[in-house]
């Protein structure tokens, strides 16, 4: 049966990626030989990560269904809450070498695996004029097994036009006709591996093929890009509480719906931790074989100025440190600290041994919390031995910021700083720089005065309100370096500004309070002079320059002043020469 020639858009769509191949290659005896890559194994290597992430969040789920299981089961419980903590933290990715890398419990290391997720690029390898110029080259030793050729006679009419093949036994292969293919212009897309990204868990992984330009010949590329959700992290181990009896447990905490971890139960380690299943304590059994180191409360009253003395007998002498010490390298434990008695406890999230001997080590505890966290919200402390010398390497204890504290970018609310270094709002700054403004019922500023005592009174009354507001206007002047302007008849229609400020307040001159400042009126520069004391009161209002209609002033010698013969009247004439 003949070949019948189908355009690319008439073939139906693949509903898989099984069957299908793209090319890449690899060094066989030292030489490059292409080889097909399938396109199922690329899909097979994202879905084994996937699967790895599905395997987390299960092994994270049944983790914590092991922590509510019975006594039994408790070990194991923890056992897997750890692996599926370990595993959530380490989720199956592929490198930049585009080969994917699982995570070694047993090791605490990535492994690198065989799976790589890029071929090379699709290309063609050859184009020929015809299919008999094709045929008659396809003993060239540089047409590789699994190579592509494409016809391109330069006629679109020609049914050889377009025409794909793949070498393959010594022999071309015919793939399909291109001629029919939307927008086909001759050129051959390429495709690589692009990022691969890490999304937060419980999202849908994702992947999207982004252009990358095109190549020195023309062939336009794109990126293939995975993103990749994380495993869900298990739910953190938190001790709430510590009880000498399980009578004591039911008796203090009848309800534990409320109660956000488990309660230890004991008088010692190895403890009983129980948790609220189904309205009441079930027991969960010992945690890691008896790992739970109980610190007195006592340490958290420890300073660096603590003796060595004090500080060892917190940990029960210096042989009990050590051992305190060996089983925090050996084993992984948990730290908490508090109240034996069971009113509460705290846990440390973390510790850190640097160990040189028995004589010389560092214990570092990290972030502290429990039922009294809104005393104590983290604290960072390293308990140290050296020479055999117990100390407080460090303490630092910081307190969680209440947002009543600060302020956010989205505070609707006025705040106005009273001490150096605090905040200041966006308002406030800009009032600063635009100044303050006093109304002023009249025009009392714009008529020349020179008057004293009770006059003078009732032209500050007029001006500033009162003689109060008057003196509080020159502290904030001297204080603040407050602008301040002035609207008359209490219209914002006008304004004047004080300029060239002078502001004075003293005691010990029966209180004087004196201000100074110069202002423009339409074509008018006025000086003002307020003068307040306990004995006495001046106000001043005057012209800087008094004229009729001066206009210019200008300098002449007694010569020059003589031989103008007519002077100009709106000019005054200063003669400089004696």
């Amino acid at each position: 049966m003949p070949l019948r020639k189908k355009k690319i858009s008439e073939l139906p769509l693949a509903n898989s990626l099984k069957g299908l191949y793209t090319i890449g290659y690899k060094i066989i005896d030292g030489i490059k030989t292409s080889v097909k890559v399938s396109l199922e194994d690329i899909q097979t290597a994202y879905q084994d990560v996937v699967n790895a992430i599905k395997k987390s969040e299960e092994a994270t789920r049944n983790a914590n269904n092991a922590a509510v299981t019975a006594n039994e089961k408790a070990s194991l419980a923890n056992t897997a809450a750890a692996n599926a903590n370990d595993t959530a933290e380490h989720p199956t990715y592929i490198g930049t070498d585009h080969y994917v890398y699982k995570w070694n419990k047993t090791a605490q290391a990535y492994d690198k695996t065989d799976i790589y997720t890029k071929g090379d690029a699709f290309s063609i390898k050859k184009v020929y004029v015809s299919v008999t110029e094709m045929e008659a080259d396809k003993g060239n030793p540089d047409i590789a097994e699994g190579d592509f050729a494409l016809v391109n006679t330069g006629d679109v009419e020609d049914p050889d036009n377009a025409k794909l093949y793949v070498k393959a036994a010594g022999d071309y292969e015919f793939l399909v006709d291109m001629s029919g293919a939307i927008g086909f212009t001759g050129k051959t897309p390429q495709f690589s591996m692009g990022t691969v990204t890490t999304l937060e868990a419980g999202v849908s992984a994702i992947v999207t093929v982004s252009d990358d330009g095109t190549d020195d010949g023309g062939n336009p590329k794109y990126k293939i890009n995975f993103a990749i959700p994380r495993g869900n992290p298990g739910a953190p181990f938190r001790v709430s509480g510590e009880y000498a009896t399980l009578e004591a447990l039911k008796s203090a905490v009848p309800d534990g719906s409320a109660v956000d971890g488990f309660m230890a139960v004991g008088t010692e380690a190895p403890y009983d931790y129980y948790a609220w299943v189904n309205g009441e304590w079930v027991s969960q059994g010992k945690i890691a074989g008896g790992n739970v180191i109980n610190f007195p409360s006592a340490l958290l009253n420890l300073t660096s100025g603590s003796e060595s003395s004090e500080i060892l007998s917190v940990f029960g002498g210096l042989d009990a440190l050590r051992a305190t010490i060996a089983k925090l390298r050996s084993d992984n434990c948990i730290i908490v600290c508090g109240n034996k008695n069971g009113n509460y406890t705290y846990v440390f999230d973390d510790y850190h041994v640097n160990y040189t001997d028995e004589n010389n080590f560092k214990l570092s505890l990290f972030d502290i919390s429990g039922k009294s966290s809104i005393n104590v919200d983290f604290l960072y402390m390293i308990v140290a031995l050296v020479d055999g010398v117990a100390e407080i390497a460090s303490k630092k204890k910081h307190s969680l910021v209440k947002d009543s504290d600060v302020l956010t970018k989205t505070n609707s609310e006025s705040f106005t700083p009273t001490s150096d270094y605090q905040p200041a709002t966006k308002e406030y700054v800009d009032n600063i720089g635009y100044g303050k403004v006093i109304n002023v019922d009249k025009n009392d500023f714009i008529g020349n005065i020179n008057v004293q005592g009770v006059e003078a009174e009732d032209r500050v009354g007029a001006l500033f309100g009162s003689i109060d507001n008057f003196k509080e206007v020159v502290i904030d002047i001297v204080n603040s370096h407050t602008k301040y302007h002035f609207h008359l008849f209490n219209l914002t229609s006008n304004c004047i500004e004080l300029g060239n400020v002078f502001a004075y307040f003293a005691s010990s001159e029966n209180n004087r309070y004196l201000l100074g400042f110069t202002f423009s009126y339409l074509d008018y520069i006025k000086h003002c002079k307020i003068d307040v004391t306990d004995v006495s009161k001046e106000v001043i209002i005057k012209d800087l320059v008094a004229s009729d209609n001066l206009t210019t002033l200008t300098k002449k010698t007694a010569a020059e002043y003589e031989d103008i013969s007519s002077k100009d009247e709106g000019t005054m004439y200063a003669i400089t020469d004696a």
